[in-house]
């Protein structure tokens, strides 16, 4: 056998006798195997179930949260009512009280006077009823809508809780998916050791426009890449050609490993 380190010295061990016999293209192969693998990985990582875990509790999020801001801006506007009536009642309160004290001072004799008082008191009483009954009824409204902001809120807290959680699980599986691709990535480029560069350009060349898959075995008669059987006229084509020759599927276009 001759010396595969082409030094002359003594024949490599018997377990290194298969990775030094590998041709180019069975090297080439297992780029392409790296490759395939780093391929499935790269579409893992882009349809990671934590990822849409984390896109799914995004959008309870932001409806639980969009929920909350409509109770919000509600209870904002039946407040600033309650306010307005209340700074209204004070008024009237305040009038009510100057009309009672006018007249019953004696400073007002003339009947007609007296009696527009009166009439006025009245008016501002059942003014002020009116109001209070209005305020009654915006606060009954107030109550459930402040008892279910703070439900919201304490649902979004735990939305929060549930969010790191979800957060650190899609970490971790980034984290585990980088390590294999690093794994593969490391493969690959102790696999390109003996691949040339112009056999490396066809491969990948042949790989953008054959969906991923450049290379594959050739198994009797079948491609491996387009698993259709080549015709026995081709097959013994192939099988003269010599060893280093580069030879396709004439299906598929792929190289094909003998």
């Amino acid at each position: 056998m001759s010396d595969p380190t082409g030094t002359g010295g003594p024949a490599a061990d018997a377990d290194d006798e298969p990775a030094a016999a590998l041709s180019p293209l069975e090297l080439l192969l297992a780029v392409q195997d790296q490759d395939t693998a780093s391929d499935q990985l790269l579409h893992r990582r882009s349809h990671l179930p934590e990822r849409q875990a984390v896109e799914d509790h995004a959008a309870v999020v932001a409806a639980v949260d969009a929920e909350r801001a409509t109770r919000e801006t509600r209870r904002g506007d039946l407040a600033r009512n309650i306010k307005r009536l209340q700074d209204e009642v004070a008024s009237l309160e305040a009038r009510i009280v100057e009309v009672t004290r006018t007249l019953h001072s004696g400073a007002v004799t003339v009947p007609r006077e007296l009696q527009a008082l009166q009439h006025e008191q009245e008016s501002l009483r059942r003014r002020q009823d009116h109001l209070e009954t209005e305020e009654l009824e915006i606060m009954e409204e107030l109550d459930p809508l402040t008892e279910e902001t703070a439900g919201l809120d304490a649902q979004l807290g735990e939305l929060a809780t549930e969010g790191e959680r979800l957060d650190e699980a899609l970490l971790q599986a980034e984290v585990d998916l980088e390590e294999e691709l690093t794994a593969v990535t490391d493969r690959r480029q102790a696999a390109l050791v003996g691949v040339s560069d112009e056999l490396l350009a066809t491969y990948e060349d042949l790989r953008g426009r054959l969906g991923g898959i450049a290379v594959a075995r050739l198994v009797g008669s079948v491609c491996g890449g387009c698993h259709l059987g080549l015709s026995a006229v081709e097959v013994d084509r192939i099988k003269k050609q010599p060893p280093e020759a580069l030879v396709t599927c004439d299906e598929c276009g792929r190289l094909l490993v003998r």
